[in-house]
């Protein structure tokens, strides 16, 4: 074990630790003295850790520290079995952390993809079922193995590696988990990790705020009208800046007005009112408490015991109410969220650490050196004023003359306004937030407009727009002792962010270039990961195709080494203008940081390569410049025997190469060498570097790869979060999902138990908002999967699991009970309804299904016609975007700000026609119209023509988009070239649509035929006018659109996502009243969701009644192998009795030997029920007398209120006894035969 230090290390988790243990300064805790596991305590506090023998054997041990259960566990190789781990259920700690050896491999804790045996996978899969079942989340991090054969670990070489020791936790804060992987004498890596006990805080250790200046003010308490009223207050002067000097002077001037405004409308920082203290994150404090509060401190200092007892009492309840309703609307709210975002806005902070690196004396040598690794040269920097200009700048400038590039304020404002999410994003030294730009007057933007418009044409960057402060947060799962267990974060100035948001909009020309390319997928609008992935996909199911591979790069600190001079050489290939590329220059010249770590602060000159962190440009840079890495390897390498694609998002490059059937393996082999080795060169040239150990070759045909040294060769690849397979499985992808999901799953339901208790209610919710989505990511490719049954066994039981959780239910309840009480269905009936949505109205899910998979096509296509109601004919109206592509409708479209302005407008409009459009809806009847009219003179409205066509799909979205189609074709077909022609529509939305880069088939269509009408020269103008308002022309349109819908012949369109969602609807409810009805049948009778309430009412009244209310409610013991049986077939027949095997057959009355045995207690030999104290005759007997006296009265009981009587608390016995109730209890275990 090496050297023990009970200074530095409290606890020690051993697996397969030495018979005989006794180590100084240790106590040894064990659950059985020739076990397999045992904890050290150090002595410091071994008298807080107690020993729990209950729940302690050979293989597990088991002791708690203060209110926290700490086990470590040991399972030997393919020995674990679902019961091994069983005796966790029954620790009497809610907080638990587990850790060991397990002997299994599952990519929830390992996320490379390392060589391991069909029996490590299958016991890795069940160590994760059974901890995540339990609530526990994983805490490995990183990808350094935990096992190595020789005890030796090199950084890239995982020969003889593996990683199959674990930490699990539940309800405990884990923080700087990390694998040492130095030579020792063992064979498994030691795990180090710190625990937060209760009571401890983490502190900041040199956290200070200047109080003088944002940085030390309270942002979430801003009064913005305050603010608002304070910049207004201010002059700013009109004239144009024309000198440097200038600029600098004005720039300071503005942002120390927009200091002073939000000193004045804000409270110095750690006068916080009205926030969770622990978490910071749900606001649930409030008037209606304040005042509730006061009222229960009045009544204890008037001694008032009983008034203020209550007061308590009611104090409390609303805290809890408030402190539930904020954190639903908090959790209801993050449907807008997206997913890479979800999680940063739950999870706690990051610990700002403050520690030696190793071999470091002092503070000052480590901050040296990660200034030195990570920024630049350290005591450099901190200078204000002007950046400098070399003499190329100056000639430049000088000879450019007026600029070319200029800003408005309305662009300005629109640049804020489209990064609104990042209001309350951390600011730069300043202290100035985005929404303090956006919150600014008019006059305060005009002056903003000017100096941007100064900085551009001049070729000036401010010094504090090129600062940055830097802080670091622990990097989990790293030696803490080295410069990578930290990770940098810049934080630059939020004015600079505009500028530079606003330089992008003049790059989108170029970055459209690189859009139509296709080769780039990251930072691109309208494209994702799982475009990139789909690519890939069908690189691997082309026929041409029959022996591929994938390379897979891997770029040390790609963004951080680009080189400069390959920056400003692409731009001016691409032919970026001059000022934008001088202002970019300079932008990316001579900047500086201030490195904050703990209570030090530094300056630091930064190297002059990368792109810079933190900063809006960067991504765009790196995207523009290294396009032409991929162009120069894709035509050095590719050639007529090979075929080349190249695909990237940002820095994950990807070189797909295929081959078709007649190839040398030993050629393929060649080539694939060939072409690592040409993407090193070219990437050296942009100054990056190639980690050949971590770049991977994934193929399907690894056999023929296996000679090159270098990169690792798998037949699974995780490509942005999805894992792919040489077979095109994704099952492999779906399992790790499920787990990921159920892992974030659990972190949410603690942090939700910490800010306001689970209840039912709210885990349904995190099912909603969480479980769901984290599963779906890649719903696009694997959607049709779901269809199958393999894949269904996967998705369900984890769902089902989180559900009956949620609901304190017995793993023997049955589906069909679990999902009537919760009102959710399981995940692949949720992810099946989106599949089918994806499908119809996005993409067709078939790219992803080879064409040779026809038993896979045939099912999917089977699904959707039979399971929901989409056949062959269906077709769904499909959206995308084209984000890049402005369409000529654009610039003639005109949206007024109010329904006045847009009337009167339309009444002082003179022109040569006037057109009116409109839809209407009523009834399940949708049609749209259109009426045209000459309108000269003026004073006299001709109706020319007007029609409607009546369509398949009641949207009124289409209804008023076939109008303006309508509109347009007339004009185009029937009105002469120079005319001027107005088209009114009262649809805004439907303007707003083709205003927008967002298309469908119905808006692509109204464009193509305004592109045709103005290729004629036929000039049209589109208005919205306010509907219902006295409008004529309106009110025509509008009476055609109501006639239309009466029309026989029915124009066909595509389905709208509405219709398709409104028939997924009615199949849930089908679904629905199945489940309903199998759970009223004579075995299921107690399972419906309208009986559970009366079950504990009948096992409250009579003893005899308990068990059989039990079995009726599927809650017995003895029902759980049979009652969970989901491959089970409906009906199924007794091999012994050839029977219905029925619940009350086999509890009953069949005579199988086995089952004869294990009948209940209230089950006599005649097979007539105790509990009734009544034989089989007297039952028949009793019957029939009530059928006969009592047949009307019964019905009308049973229609009213039928269960009324055993509420009673009063009711005798033998009345119950004559209950319908009851009665219909005996009529289920009678028995068939005597």
């Amino acid at each position: 074990m090496g050297t023990l230090d009970s200074n530095l290390i409290d606890i020690f988790l051993l697996s397969e630790p030495p018979t005989k243990l006794s180590v100084g300064g240790f106590v040894s805790f064990r659950g059985d003295a020739a076990g397999r596991t045992a904890i050290l305590a150090s002595r410091n506090i071994a008298e807080s850790v107690t020993l729990d023998p209950s729940f302690s054997s050979d293989l597990i041990t088991t002791v708690y520290l203060k209110d926290i259960a700490l086990c470590s566990i040991y399972i030997p190789p393919r020995t674990l079995s679902a019961e091994s781990l069983a005796p966790l259920d029954g620790i009497a700690r809610e907080k638990c952390v587990v850790g060991g050896d397990v002997n299994g491999f599952s990519l929830l804790w390992s996320d490379r993809l390392c060589r391991s045996y069909d029996e490590q996978k299958r016991q890795g899969s069940l160590v994760e079922e059974a901890l995540l079942s339990r609530g526990f989340i994983c805490e490995n991090i990183g990808d350094e193995p935990t096992f190595s054969r020789s005890g030796i670990y090199i950084p890239g070489d995982f020969e003889g590696c593996s990683r199959i020791d674990v930490t699990f936790s539940r309800e405990v804060d884990i923080y700087n988990w990390a694998v040492v992987v130095e030579p020792g004498p063992w064979d498994h890596f030691p795990i180090t990790f710190g625990i937060k006990l209760a009571g401890e805080e983490q502190s900041d250790e040199g956290e200070q705020y200047d109080h003088t200046t944002l940085q030390g003010r309270s942002y979430q308490s801003t009064n913005w009208d305050l603010f608002k009223e304070a910049v207004d207050r201010c002059p700013f002067p009109e004239e144009p800046i024309t000198t440097a000097a200038e600029l600098e002077r004005r720039y300071d001037n503005l942002i120390c007005i927009i200091q002073e405004a939000g000193i004045e409308a804000s409270r110095p920082r750690g006068t916080r009112v009205g926030r969770d203290k622990k978490n910071g994150v749900v606001q649930w404090w409030d008037d209606e408490l304040r005042e509730k509060r006061a009222a229960l401190k009045r009544a204890c200092r008037r001694g008032e015991k009983a008034l203020g007892k209550r007061l308590r009492s009611e104090y409390k309840s609303l805290i809890e109410k408030k402190r539930l309703g904020a954190f639903e609307d908090f959790v209801d709210n993050l449907n807008s969220v997206p997913d890479r975002e979800l999680y940063g806005r739950l999870r706690q902070s990051c610990r700002k650490p403050t520690r030696l690196l190793g071999g470091d004396s002092s503070l000052e040598m480590t901050v040296d050196r990660l200034c030195s690794h990570y920024v630049g040269t350290p005591g450099l920097g901190g200078h204000r004023g002007v950046a400098r200009w070399n003499a190329e700048d100056r000639v430049l400038n000088a000879n450019r003359g007026q600029s070319r590039t200029s800003f408005a304020v309305e662009e300005v404002q629109q640049a804020l306004e489209g990064k609104r999410a990042s209001n309350d994003k951390s600011p730069g030294m300043d202290g100035v937030r985005w929404r303090h730009l956006l919150e600014l007057p008019r006059s305060a933007l005009e002056e903003v407009t000017r100096v941007i418009n100064a900085s551009v044409s001049l070729g000036v960057v401010s010094r504090p727009w090129k600062q940055a402060q830097i802080v670091f947060l622990d990097k989990p799962g790293k030696d803490v002792t080295k410069e990578n267990s930290l990770r940098p974060v810049s934080l630059t100035a939020s004015f600079s962010k505009l500028i530079e948001t606003l330089v992008i909009h003049r790059l989108e020309p170029y970055i459209a270039k690189l859009h139509s390319g296709g080769k780039q997928y990251g930072y691109m609008k309208g494209r994702s990961t799982v475009d990139l992935v789909r690519e890939m996909r069908k690189w691997q199911n082309d026929p041409k195709n029959k022996h591929w591979c994938v390379v897979a790069t891997d770029y040390s600190d790609a963004f951080g080494r680009l080189d400069h001079s390959k920056i400003h050489e692409e731009l001016e290939k691409q032919g970026v203008t001059d000022d934008i590329r001088i202002w970019i220059k300079g932008w990316l010249e001579d900047r500086e940081a201030r490195v904050k770590y703990g209570n030090m602060e530094k300056w630091c000159g930064c190297y002059a390569r990368g792109c810079p962190q933190g900063s809006v440009l960067s991504p765009a840079l790196f995207v523009l410049v290294t396009e032409a890495l991929g162009s120069s390897v894709v035509s050095a390498v590719g050639n007529e025997r090979v075929r080349v694609r190249w695909l990237s998002y940002a820095d994950d490059s990807y070189l797909l190469m295929g081959w078709g059937k007649k190839i040398d393996p030993s050629r393929a082999s060649r080539s694939v060498k060939e072409a690592t080795e040409k993407i090193a060169e070219t990437a050296a040239r942009y100054g990056l570097r190639l980690e050949t150990t971590k770049t991977n070759i994934f193929t399907n045909r690894a056999q023929w790869f296996e000679g090159i040294d270098g990169p690792i060769i798998c037949k699974e690849l995780k490509v942005l979060g999805i894992l792919l397979t040489a077979s095109g499985s994704f099952l492999p992808h779906v399992r790790y999902r499920v787990g990921l999901a159920r892992q974030c799953t659990n972190r949410m339901m603690r942090y939700a138990r910490a800010n306001s208790g689970l209840s039912p209610n709210l885990c349904k919710l995190l099912y909603m908002k969480i479980f769901i989505p984290v599963l779906s990511y890649g719903l696009e490719l694997f959607g049709s999967h779901l269809a199958l049954p393999s894949y269904r066994r996967v998705v369900d039981p984890a769902s089902a699991d989180l559900l009956r959780r949620s609901y304190g239910l017995r793993k023997s309840t049955p589906l069909d009970y679990i999902q009537l009480v919760s009102g959710c269905e399981l995940a692949s009936e949720i992810l099946l309804d989106r599949a089918c949505l994806i499908h119809y109205h996005k993409r067709s899910i078939m790219d992803s299904i080879k064409a040779t998979a026809r038993t896979h096509r045939r099912k999917w296509a089977t699904f959707l016609s039979e399971d929901r109601a989409l056949g062959d004919g269906y077709e769904g109206e499909l959206t995308w975007t084209e984000p890049y592509v402005q369409s000529v409708i654009a610039g003639s479209i005109r949206i007024p700000p109010s329904k006045d302005i847009s009337i009167a407008e339309e009444t002082n409009t003179a022109a040569d026609y006037k057109i009116y459009t409109d839809g209407s809806l009523a009834s399940d009847r949708c049609a749209g119209a259109f009426v045209a009219f000459r309108s000269r003179p003026r004073e006299l409205m001709e109706q020319l023509a007007s029609g409607a066509v009546r369509l398949r799909n009641p949207s009124i979205a289409q209804g008023e988009m076939i109008g303006l189609k309508m509109g347009i074709e007339w004009c185009r077909d029937n009105i002469e070239r120079g005319s001027e022609i107005y088209l009114y529509s009262d649809s805004s939305s439907s303007l707003r649509l083709l205003l927008s880069r967002r298309r469908t088939d119905l808006s692509e269509q109204v464009i193509h035929a305004f592109e045709e009408a103005a290729s004629a020269g036929i000039n049209i103008k589109l208005r919205w006018v306010a509907g219902h308002m006295e409008c004529e022309g309106n009110t025509r349109a509008d009476e055609a659109a109501n006639a239309g819908r009466y029309l026989e012949d029915i124009y066909d369109t595509p389905a709208p996502r509405s219709t398709t969602e409104s028939i997924l609807a009615g199949r849930r409810k089908g679904r629905f009243l199945a489940r309903l009805q199998r759970l009223r049948e004579s075995g299921n009778f107690f399972r419906t969701e309208g009986m559970r309430d009366l079950v504990p009412k009948m096992i409250g009244r009579s003893r005899a009644s308990r068990s059989a209310a039990r079995v009726m409610s599927g809650h017995s013991e003895l029902l759980r192998s049979y009652t969970y049986r989901p491959d089970a077939p409906p009906d199924t027949k007794c091999a012994i009795c050839d029977c219905e095997d029925t619940i009350a057959h086999m509890l009953i009355d069949c005579d199988d030997p086995r089952r004869r045995d294990f009948r209940p207690a209230w089950v006599n030999r005649d097979k007539s029920l105790a509990q009734f104290v009544a034989s089989k005759e007297r039952l028949l007997d009793v019957k029939y007398q009530q059928q006969q006296q009592q047949q009307q009265q019964q019905q009308q009981q049973q229609q009213q209120r039928p269960y009324s009587a055993i509420a009673s608390k009063d009711m005798p016995a033998w009345l119950i006894k004559k209950t319908p109730v009851l009665r219909m209890l005996c009529d289920v275990f009678r028995p068939t035969s005597s």
